[in-house]
């Protein structure tokens, strides 16, 4: 069967996918989001770049239970090149492979976990009829994970599910001053930026996220953390996305 799947539909399909790594014999090493919900094409860009190239000084193998990562130092590296290596090192070491247990995967908008094609279809295509979707949260460079936590976030459906949840009607935000929803809000602030709405569009996705880590450790951990540690938690993920290929973000931070 051909596959009119492109990379954007590729990118998609990984993000709203929960890979389970069994053998290590299904699963693929650099496409896969099986680090932590990222891929190490997304993890580590330019170490993906390399294992690409002919002749590669980046080799991947399993041995003793695990995956093996080989790179090659005589040809130069630059500090990029090591910090990422070290990043997605210290993932290879942490996971241990099963010869008795195959990889799997489960699919994030079905209750069963079986992948469906009107499912993908709805979230494909979910953006089309508002235009800045596209703009401000899928062209955004952020890891995958984070642009559907974002897409959703914009969807209403986290604040949504909190105020069926819980029965709060004051967390329907069609009840907050000035803006219909969160779209609205998010799109607001990001397109007055003009030039810098990709960078600004980045930022949001980045403190959405630490502050929904931030819940998800005091309600599961029952740990708390001060906003000033947070804040510092906020500061330096942006340095790590700016090494990972968020580089517009360098510019807004520029008079930091």
């Amino acid at each position: 069967m051909e596959s009119h799947c492109n990379e954007a539909d590729m990118e998609l399909f990984h993000a709203l996918t929960k890979v389970n790594i069994g053998d290590g014999n299904k699963a693929s090493f650099w496409h896969d989001p099986w680090a932590d919900g990222l891929s190490p094409k997304c993890l580590a860009p330019s170490i993906f770049a390399m294992s690409n190239k002919k002749g590669s000084n980046v080799r991947t193998a399993i041995a003793d239970n695990h995956w093996v990562l080989h790179l090659d130092t005589s040809a130069g590296l630059s500090v990029q090149n090591l910090q990422e290596f070290t990043t997605l090192w210290s993932h290879t070491s942490q996971l241990t492979l099963h010869d008795d247990t195959p990889d799997s995967s489960i699919w994030k908008l079905t209750n069963n976990g079986a992948y469906s094609c009107s499912s993908a279809y709805k979230a494909q295509f979910a953006g089309t009829i508002r235009s800045c979707m596209d703009s401000i949260v899928w062209k955004a460079w952020a890891p995958p994970k984070c642009k559907l936590f974002s897409w959703l976030i914009i969807q209403n459906r986290i604040w949504n599910m909190v105020k069926d949840w819980l029965h709060i009607h004051d967390f329907d935000p069609s009840s907050w001053d000035g803006f219909d929803n969160v779209e609205n809000w998010w799109t607001s602030v990001v397109l007055a930026h003009g030039g810098r709405k990709k960078a600004m569009a980045t930022l949001f996705m980045l403190v959405t996220w630490e502050l929904w880590n931030e819940r998800n450790a005091r309600t599961f951990k029952h740990v708390d953390t001060m906003p000033t540690f947070i804040f510092d938690r906020i500061k330096s993920e942006d340095r790590t996305w700016v090494i990972a290929g968020a580089k517009h973000l360098d510019f807004l931070m520029a008079g930091e």
